[in-house]
């Protein structure tokens, strides 16, 4: 008589249902990291923006910030204009303040800028 080697249709449903429950475990915590990281990358693109923004400030006398974020692509502050995880930034300027959206996930993070022309400082509000 020869022997059959091969596994039982009991284990291989145990294995799939282990498989099954380290799955359950492990797919919300990418979904975590992976909005995490594109929260970091709305983070990191916003504090680029900030620095040429403040770059083109500066070079312009503490007059005025740019109205249109190709302005300063056109000046040479950035080689493009940045885009978010989930499309274009929201730039709102004008000329005293601005404000910058990086919108994912239904989720947004909005980093303000005020210029107190009285007061004669930039105050950021994240």
């Amino acid at each position: 008589m020869k022997k059959e080697y091969g596994f039982t249709l009991i284990e291989l449903l145990i294995v799939i249902a282990i498989i099954g429950i380290l799955a359950s475990l492990g797919i919300p915590k990418l979904m975590e990291a992976i909005d995490k990281t594109k929260e970091n990358k709305c983070r990191s693109i916003i504090n680029s923006l900030n620095s040429a923004i403040a770059l083109y400030y500066m070079n312009s006398g503490n007059e005025n910030y740019p109205t249109h974020l190709s302005a300063l692509v056109t000046e040479g502050y950035m080689n493009g204009v940045p885009v978010g995880p989930y499309g274009p930034l929201s730039f709102e300027s004008n000329g005293r303040n601005y404000t910058i959206h990086c919108q994912f996930n239904g989720k947004q993070i909005q980093y303000d800028i005020i210029y107190s022309p009285s007061l004669g400082y930039i105050s950021p509000r994240k």
